[in-house]
């Protein structure tokens, strides 16, 4: 999205702008899926499968923020 700022005209600002918010919710989208995939999977189990050094215990966040992370995923 940083090379929007290089851009001659608005047109081709406007279009890396649009092209780079489509890949970040591609991200988004990966992460959702990871995210569902290992909810709930213990890190013995991550270990087991060979995920052990990609194992990260994200559940220390604001709770407003995981309730409505949550909310979204149903």
């Amino acid at each position: 999205m940083s090379q929007r700022f290089g851009m001659p005209d608005q047109k081709s600002k406007a279009i890396l702008n649009d092209i780079g918010t489509e890949e970040l919710a591609h991200l988004e989208m990966v992460g959702s899926i990871v995210h569902q995939l290992t909810d709930g999977v213990c890190p013995e189990e991550l270990e087991k499968a060979g995920l052990g050094a990609y194992y990260t215990d994200h559940g220390v966040c604001l709770k407003y923020i995981q309730k409505e992370f949550n909310n979204n995923l149903n």
